[in-house]
């Protein structure tokens, strides 16, 4: 999981909440006012307090204080180690999930297929990488069905039947 936690997700982190912040915001706006209903003045401050937590934590895990080229290359070489890996079994493990494919489908899910993602990530995933993306689709399809789409899956989603760890026997 360190793979997907230090640099992926930081990674993303930095690239959504620093480099296309200007995008993300004004999505982050947007969403609030017409999805949950909050006030226009509300609706601009709640991103920036978000923002503010979540940049200081990729400053202080040490992400956010590098280069954005340096970032990608950070990145690009967690995801060929997944990718490595994954190879082509269904989940990383095998043919069955464990929580590590929780937590790097989730990343993977965001950087593909989430509004406000990062294109950039998005364009080296999908080029560089076509079993992580047909991962992601697999583990979409299986557990939140065909034409998943993030805001009505939270009613739809069926409880996964995943393992803590590939050598831990279920009690």
């Amino acid at each position: 999981m360190d793979l997907v936690e230090a640099h992926v997700y930081f990674g993303y982190t930095y690239y959504k909440w620093g480099q296309n912040w200007a995008t993300a915001y004004a999505e982050m706006q947007n969403d609030f006012k017409t999805h949950y209903g909050v006030p226009g003045l509300l609706a601009k401050a709640i991103p920036l307090m978000i923002r503010k937590d979540v940049w200081g934590q990729a400053v202080c895990q040490g992400m956010g204080r590098h280069a954005p080229e340096d970032v990608l290359l950070l990145m690009d070489q967690d995801l060929e180690a997944i990718s490595t890996l994954l190879g082509d079994k269904p989940f990383l493990f095998g043919d069955r999930p464990y929580e590590v494919d929780a937590s790097v489908f989730g990343i993977l899910d965001t950087i593909l297929y989430h509004k406000g993602a990062v294109p950039q990530l998005e364009v080296l995933v999908r080029k560089k990488y076509p079993n992580l993306v047909e991962y992601t689709d697999r583990i979409r399809a299986t557990y939140f069905g065909a034409g998943y789409q993030p805001k009505a899956a939270v009613q739809k989603a069926a409880p996964a039947a995943a393992t803590t760890h590939p050598g831990k026997k279920e009690e």
